[in-house]
């Protein structure tokens, strides 16, 4: 507002205020024009099949982002590329990307076993020190190969404790807390230096006539199983449904209570869950594992370093790199993601590895190839966060250049095949043959996302990139949403 007194304005003085004012409003109407007109745009930017698919689950046009361009780069659809969003996911990516193009395809990761000195008469007189090297996927049947190898080369029983050396990682430098209230599920599970079968335990529900038999697998001397289950006739409707899974720690492990009518019907069914803390983990499938083996271990587990000059009994090579992002980005595991960015710390930059030095070595590494992604808030690098962001056209442009890298085939060959394999197996939008697009997808409450490659009807190979952040998003709407932009790439481009 402008107070002006007669006496002491003249009127040209009076005149310019009013230009002044008059021009103002004249450039804030201009803004706001732009604005809409920005907002049509963005809204026009739309295929009609996928705005109809947002109105049809009622979600607004703001709340998705799209950018799709040819493998040259030439954009063909662009809404709202440019706004930052939480990719969930889809965010493997870039930690991927990164991870192949500083440690090379054949990367492997070192599991050594050591000793205090070399065993006599088949003991172990002392400790026997397992190394960590970070490896994030160390099966079951990887394990029982480490210790049977052991076993072959004359150790039978170990008169000391299993000391796990850490050291690979700054394990206090990673989130352990669930990003839910679902802190059993694999999906929360944790990296660290020594990791074997993600630390999950598979409970197998076996009929056996008048009852049911339930094992866990991999075997663990540290899961007590209350077994509760009422075997029962009728229809299968869900293997799971009427089950109560309790599991309670105890100072020795875990105790898993099973409870709940179970049709004979259904057959064969599991349950995959985290249920032991780390330590329990290792201890409990070493000793299962090695008992097997006709092994004894007198001590208990510990963690801590192992010593200066101590003898090496086996160093057991992981898979190389492009079959261990083959695995990540195909089935989404969290897990070996996180683990890949620590290593991209341990071995860009030295020391144990961190993840704010992973964050670091993947900055370092998007300087140095000039790439642009703004407003980039990569976290833990599995995407299992809230905080994570990424713009649409940031990750389609990285996405362009990973198609004229090197090590493009093995690249692109751990996403999943749409309608084949991988977290896309079941997935078929309308008219679109199965395997025509290979894709990551992010799933978290109000996030979907799929973000890849694809080949059209008309044979053009198209980069795609799909995020949708909305509190009314579901697991079909962001579907439906997805399928229908795909549907449309493929009849149209």
């Amino acid at each position: 507002m402008f107070l002006v007194s007669a006496l002491d304005v003249s009127i040209s003085s009076i005149t310019t205020i009013t230009r002044i004012i008059v021009e103002a409003r004249a450039a804030a109407t201009t803004l706001c024009l732009v604005a809409a007109a920005m907002s049509m745009s963005a809204q026009a930017a739309l295929p009609a099949p996928v705005a109809a698919a947002l109105e049809r689950h009622r979600l607004a046009p703001d709340s998705i982002s799209i950018h799709v361009a040819d493998a040259d780069g030439r954009v063909l659809v662009s809404h709202l590329a440019d706004a930052p969003r939480n990719p969930a996911s889809a965010m493997k990516l870039v930690t991927t990307y990164a991870a192949l193009d500083l440690l090379g395809p054949g990367f492997t990761w070192h599991t050594r076993f050591l000793a205090d000195r070399p065993p006599a008469g088949g003991v172990l007189d002392g400790n026997l020190y397992i190394v960590g090297g970070g490896d994030p996927m160390i099966l079951v049947e990887d394990f029982l190969g480490m210790l049977f190898a052991l076993r072959q080369r004359g150790i039978e029983r170990i008169r000391g404790d299993l000391v796990i050396d850490a050291g690979y990682f700054d394990e206090s430098s990673i989130d352990t807390a669930p990003i839910d209230e679902q802190s059993s599920r694999a999906y929360n599970a944790w990296p660290a230096s020594l990791v074997v079968n993600f630390r999950a335990t598979r409970f197998i529900m076996v009929p056996a006539g008048p009852r049911i038999d339930v094992i866990s697998e991999p075997p663990s001397t540290t899961i007590d199983i209350d077994n509760r289950l009422e075997a029962v006739d009728g229809p299968c409707q869900g293997a799971h449904r009427r089950l109560v899974f309790d599991p309670r720690p105890n100072p020795a492990g875990t105790t898993v209570r099973l409870s709940g009518r179970y049709p004979r019907t259904c057959g064969e069914s599991s349950i995959t869950r985290t249920v032991l803390s780390p330590e329990h983990y290792l201890r409990g499938v070493f000793e299962a594992l090695w008992s097997a083996l006709g092994g004894t271990l007198e001590g208990g587990l510990v963690y801590g370093d192992a010593p200066d000059g101590a003898v090496l009994l086996l160093d057991h090579q992981s898979r190389p790199l492009a079959e261990v992002i083959a695995a990540t980005n195909k089935f989404s595991n969290n897990l070996m993601a996180r683990s890949l960015l620590l290593t991209l710390a341990a071995e860009s930059l030295g020391g144990p590895g961190t993840v704010e030095a992973g964050r670091r070595a993947i900055d370092n590494w998007l300087a140095a190839n000039a790439f642009e992604l703004p407003h980039l808030e990569l976290d833990n690098g599995a995407g299992l966060s809230r905080g994570t962001r990424i713009t649409a056209r940031g990750l389609a442009d990285m996405l362009i250049d990973a198609l004229h890298h090197p090590f493009r085939d093995e690249y692109l060959s751990s996403l999943s095949l749409i309608g084949i394999d991988g977290s896309t197996r079941k997935r078929r939008a309308r008219d679109v043959d199965a395997g025509q697009f290979r894709l990551k997808t992010g799933l978290l409450d109000g996030v979907r996302a799929a973000a890849g490659y694809g080949l059209t009807a008309r044979g053009t190979r198209l980069v795609i990139v799909i995020i949708q952040n909305d509190p009314a998003l579901t697991y079909d709407s962001g579907n439906a949403v997805q399928d229908a932009v795909l549907s449309f790439l493929y009849r149209n481009y």
